[in-house]
């Protein structure tokens, strides 16, 4: 079960249960979230989408299986102090002083805006099943062995950057949304089984050469996604 705080007193925070282990902070402004440490035991997933000015105390969550941290966000915390993180999203920017590391367990991660050291990070990650990249400043160039699906969005000059990975045979499912410079799916030659392919926004794309497709493959073209 979960508890929603949509708008909160500053005055009284409700008292939790212990069945409420997940809790989404949502419309009012936190200065920090010191007003729930005492629950920080017993807290297996924490929303913030809401305007939080410090979210250091995160850190001693460290019961924390799921994690989203967004754009309203501000403050940092090492994700070393994490280590049963199991979902994970973040909105990478300047005012969240998040230091990626750990990630042994971690199976689900969703980036926006990602920088260098994070597509480094993604490398070290035994885990990862499931990944997602929105508008990322920086792309990692190997993949997790262990990564089964992969979403990629908003990103510009694919030739320019390199756009070639080293991943997984076995990936599942590819993602692509508004892609642009990508001609072709040369970059992903290294999956060889896809059964699930999706491209959407994808205006220079010619070709699905380069990449292994399964004989029951379904594959989307959506939008601007030439249809051939």
């Amino acid at each position: 079960m979960s508890v929603v705080i949509r708008y909160k007193n500053l005055r009284r925070v409700p008292r939790f249960p212990a069945i409420w282990p997940y809790i989404g902070l949502i419309d009012s402004a936190w200065s920090n979230l010191d007003a729930l440490l005492p629950y920080s035991h017993r807290v297996k997933g924490l929303l913030l989408n809401t305007s939080v000015d410090d979210i250091s105390a995160i850190d001693q969550f460290v019961e924390l299986r799921e994690l989203v941290v967004s754009e309203y966000c501000s403050g940092g915390f090492e994700l070393t102090a994490l280590p049963h993180l199991e979902k994970l999203g973040v909105d990478v920017g300047p005012d969240r002083q998040i230091v990626p590391g750990g990630g042994r367990n971690l199976r689900e991660l969703n980036l926006s805006r990602a920088t260098r050291p994070w597509a480094t990070w993604i490398t070290t990650l035994p885990r990862l099943e499931s990944l997602r990249l929105d508008f990322p400043n920086s792309l990692p160039t190997r993949l997790p062995a262990s990564l089964q699906r992969l979403e990629l969005s908003g990103v510009r000059h694919w030739r320019e950057r390199g756009g070639v990975f080293d991943g997984p045979e076995g990936l599942r499912e590819l993602h692509l949304t508004d892609v642009r410079g990508l001609t072709d799916l040369s970059s992903f030659a290294f999956a060889r089984r896809l059964k699930f392919l999706w491209l959407e926004d994808c205006p220079e794309l010619r070709s699905l050469d380069g990449v292994g497709l399964r004989r029951d493959v379904k594959v989307h073209r959506v939008g601007r996604t030439p249809r051939r």
